[in-house]
């Protein structure tokens, strides 16, 4: 599989940061683009993981919209030509 979905971090009704995630057809974080290298991608102990340790307090919402979310995003950014999409 690869990423298929948006995932929006709030902290206190704030938007603190969107990645990208692989998540299954059961609403789990397989893998990210923000937490690699835990030796749980592919599993979903990698969702239980990331919520717990990476965006502790966090209210996480992710969308299965093939990342649209995100590049959405990025669009939005005045970033340097190399990491413009």
């Amino acid at each position: 599989m690869a990423y298929n979905a948006t995932v929006t971090t709030f902290k206190d009704g704030k938007l603190r940061s969107v990645f990208v995630a692989e998540v299954d057809a059961g609403g789990n974080m397989l893998r990210s683009n923000a937490v690699q290298c835990t030796g749980l991608e592919g599993t979903a102990a990698y969702d239980s993981y990331v919520r717990r340790n990476a965006f502790h307090g966090c209210e996480l919402a992710i969308a299965l919209d093939g990342c649209q979310g995100y590049r959405s995003v990025l669009r939005g950014l005045s970033l340097p030509p190399a990491y413009r999409v």
